[in-house]
């Protein structure tokens, strides 16, 4: 028997709990036992872009219903696949449940890509598992921080790179909504390293713990916008809420050089005052409607899909090289959010679908760091 959980992709606030017998493995497989994994506003960013960047695909679900991805740990239970023992364990994507079958190729000591068929089309960074053997540091602390912030550092590494591989367009700062969520703080860490001037946008509730971070050189509130310096600047959008993406472009105007679209942790949190409720949502609508018409001031967002970059890179400085750069800005990372994170456990199905609806809902700790477990 194996236990996922699966969101309806028409109404992502409907999620289930479902129970189904295990399949045989055929000739090339092996089971992966999904051991943990972090869950934060992340993954619902890959529920809220499941369909338009494919992410419902790499783990099918019954029509109509998906499987949330999300970064942890798993171990071979079992194996009809050469060369693929029994016992490894291994980091990557896996589906918000407690199993996994994949079917290993281009094994090598660092780990494997899954090869079944229904992923070939997809994205080959999420289809790559590290074995933890290849990791730096060991431990269970380590092996927290790895699932829980390595995907999102990793993200923001390539966000923060494509900036500079672009010369930063121009500017000298960027300016950060959701500035308390975990990839925006791991872009903005490695943009304030490299000397630009980082501004946070939160909410009013969140200023006092996104200041104590000490990665930001001004943190604002979401009604302060207007205190944002006019100076030649990038932004960095986390939090997918239109009406902030409008009046960020209105306040910056011919000083943003360019918009970044990075996720969507807002879509059903307080922001700005407003629930997202009818209020907000007329703004968020009269916003969308001002983009659509072209009267967004500045450059048009782009979405930026960070295994775009990860291939570029690839190629450019091979697979090893890319791994050590990340490798590198990482150990440095982590050394920093020991001292601000706390971790809270979550070890049973009930419990975790209680998680989703709340992160959802936006019942968001900033400093808190989701371990789910799903009981095997």
């Amino acid at each position: 028997m194996t236990t996922f959980i699966e969101i309806n992709r028409k109404d992502h606030a409907q999620a289930r709990i479902v129970h189904a017998a295990s399949s045989a493995l055929e000739v090339g497989q092996a089971r992966m036992s999904i051991q943990k994994f972090g869950f934060s506003t992340n993954n619902i960013s890959y529920v809220q872009f499941g369909d338009m960047m494919s992410y419902w695909d790499f783990f099918p679900a019954e029509d109509g219903w998906g499987r949330v991805p999300v970064w942890g740990f798993a171990e071979v239970v079992e194996s009809k696949a050469q060369g693929f023992a029994e016992g490894q364990r291994f980091f990557g994507y896996w589906p918000m449940g407690d199993e996994l079958i994949v079917e290993p190729t281009r094994i090598d000591d660092r780990g494997f890509t899954d090869g079944s068929a229904h992923r070939s089309h997809l994205a080959k960074a999420y289809n790559w598992y590290y074995n933890v053997n290849m990791f730096s540091r060991t431990g269970d602390l380590y092996d927290t921080q790895q699932m829980l912030l390595y995907p999102l550092f990793y993200t923001g590494f390539m966000m923060d790179d494509y900036y500079f591989d672009n010369n930063d367009f121009g500017a000298s700062q960027v300016v950060f909504s959701s500035a308390s969520s975990k990839t925006a703080i791991s872009t903005a860490f490695l943009c304030h390293n490299r000397g630009l001037h980082t501004v946070g946008l939160t909410s009013a509730g969140n200023v006092e713990f996104t200041k104590s971070l000490g990665i930001y050189d001004e943190v604002f509130s979401y009604e302060e916008i207007d205190k944002i310096s006019l100076t030649p600047s990038n932004y960095c959008d986390f939090s997918g809420n239109r009406h902030i993406t409008f009046q960020v472009h209105e306040r910056l105007d011919d000083n943003l050089k360019y918009s970044m679209m990075c996720g969507g942790t807002q879509f059903n949190e307080s922001v700005a005052g407003i629930r997202a409720s009818d209020s907000a949502k007329s703004a968020q609508d009269a916003s969308s409607l001002d983009i659509e018409k072209g009267n967004l001031k500045g450059p048009k967002p782009e979405f930026l899909f960070a295994p775009t970059q990860i291939a570029k890179r690839t190629t450019e400085w091979g697979r090893e090289g890319l791994h050590n750069r990340v490798d590198e800005k990482w150990l440095l990372f982590i050394d920093n959010a020991v001292d601000w994170m706390k971790l809270e456990d979550f070890n049973d199905e009930a419990s975790i679908l209680k998680l989703y609806d709340d992160v959802y809902g936006g019942k968001i700790d900033p400093k808190a760091g989701y371990v789910c477990r799903m009981g095997k």
